[in-house]
């Protein structure tokens, strides 16, 4: 018994953050006139429960990755929703290990609240991929700055890829900081076998199946122009476009989806912005290269260049709609948070709540802003 209160006090903070977010979700979610049932049929929730009940019958679905629409088969959508919500827990515990017990940060509390009340959280109440994918990319980065169990970290790398194709970027990224830690021989090269052979394995799954039903093992990439009106694009082009939906009139819209379009714009450059901020910032701390910061800027840097790579047709959306939900779902832009000035990580901790609540209800109003 009281090996358990101990556990209470010493995750009391989790606990209260994490019902208190699911409180103020909850309650936005039925002030925007939806139903409970809605939580597993919302915008994406529908393909995924299309996949799960008729498999891959048509080639844009293809985008969506098998993780979640495996869970509803055989657990319901509701059964997702439960998994999603102890995903969710499970990262806040292990931030607040990760910044308190390996950074030694000041700004746990702070952290926590942000990632609370962050896209993550809202997106978790519906039956989509963040709260699992987070969970899982940061389970295996937490067991690489621990140096234990390489096969289980394999493991979460390689689902977190079947949950979604930017698992891809975590793969890399873990994979180049065990091999700075082999040639300092930090860890051995057996170790590497043993976390790369499962990730591996897992990861190539869903491309085969692709390749054995379609012929083409890279549908899930070929489908984003064929069918979900997106273009190629690049870093430099992808600002180029975000700025001409801000300060220009060069797309034709209505007055309220240029408006929407032009917030959506603002905030992932926002993000990306901040991204690079922390990417610097990390680096001007060290005075040898160390494979856990490596890693956590790989994995942003990697995500700016790659998500920037694909965006929506600008004539028909704003050029990277829903991009703020990828940004925030790479767990670097809150683990590396822990040595903010305390008054920096307060005021952004306020602008995150302010504008988690303000999104979230626009989106769960079934806005075209996700």
């Amino acid at each position: 018994m009281k090996d358990k209160k101990t556990l209470f006090k010493k995750y009391s903070d989790v606990i209260f953050l994490f019902i208190a977010s699911r409180l103020v979700f909850l309650f936005i979610w039925f002030l925007a006139g939806n139903s409970f049932h809605l939580l597993t049929e919302f915008y994406d929730s529908d393909m995924y429960n299309n996949i799960a009940k008729n498999g891959y019958a048509k080639d844009y679905l293809t985008a969506f990755f098998p993780m979640i629409p495996l869970i509803i088969r055989f657990l319901s959508g509701y059964g997702l929703l439960f998994i999603n919500q102890v995903c969710f827990f499970i990262s806040m515990v292990l931030l607040k290990k990760l910044t308190e017990e390996e950074y030694k940060s000041k700004n746990t509390l702070l952290v926590l609240f942000i990632f609370a009340f962050s896209p993550v959280a809202y997106f978790s109440l519906i039956c989509y991929t963040e709260s699992i994918f987070f969970c899982l990319t940061l389970a295996a980065f937490y067991l690489f700055v621990k140096n234990k169990y390489p096969w289980l970290m394999g493991i979460l790398i390689g689902l977190s890829v079947f949950t979604r194709n930017t698992g891809s970027i975590v793969f890399f990224a873990i994979f180049a900081g065990m091999v700075i830690r082999w040639f300092r021989k930090e860890t051995k090269f057996t170790d590497i076998i043993l976390a790369y052979v499962p990730a591996t394995l897992i990861s190539v799954i869903f491309p085969i199946y692709l390749q054995v039903k379609f012929g083409n093992w890279k549908m899930f990439v070929d489908c984003q122009y064929d069918n979900w009106l997106k273009v190629r694009s690049n870093v430099i082009n992808t600002y180029i476009e975000s700025f001409k939906m801000i300060f220009t009139d060069t797309y034709d819209f209505d007055i309220y989806t240029l408006t929407l379009f032009r917030v959506n714009e603002i905030i992932t450059t926002l993000i990306t912005f901040f991204f690079l901020f922390l990417c610097i910032k990390e680096f001007k701390k060290l005075k040898k290269i160390d494979a856990v910061s490596v890693v956590s800027v790989l994995i942003l840097i990697m995500s700016i260049v790659i998500f920037s790579s694909t965006i929506h047709d600008p004539n028909t959306s704003a050029p990277t709609r829903s991009f703020y939900r990828y940004y925030t779902g790479m767990f670097p832009a809150f683990t590396l948070l822990y040595d903010l000035h305390p008054k920096f990580a307060a005021i952004l901790a306020i602008i995150t709540a302010f504008s988690g609540c303000v999104i979230s209800g626009i989106f769960f109003k079934a806005a075209y802003f996700y």
